[in-house]
């Protein structure tokens, strides 16, 4: 599986009130349109500045769940 695991995640920080846990494996971002986002280089980055929502696909303990997010 590709991707990024995340460790170091408090319960009270921003991305574990985001629902990402330690170990979780961050397997795509993509925006309202579907998008994938790649790696995160200032045209990506640029994109989820302006995007309404964002979908987080990750892996935890052999499954895969998307995390959406809509952004105002």
């Amino acid at each position: 599986m590709e991707g990024f695991r995340v460790y170091a995640v408090r319960p009270d920080s921003v991305f574990g009130k985001l629902g990402i846990a330690n170990g979780d494996t961050v397997v795509a971002v993509r925006d309202a349109g579907g998008d994938l986002l790649g790696a995160p280089t200032r045209d990506a980055l640029a994109r989820i500045r302006a995007a309404t929502k964002l979908e987080v696909e990750i892996a935890r303990g052999g499954r895969t769940l998307t995390l959406t997010y809509v952004l105002r």
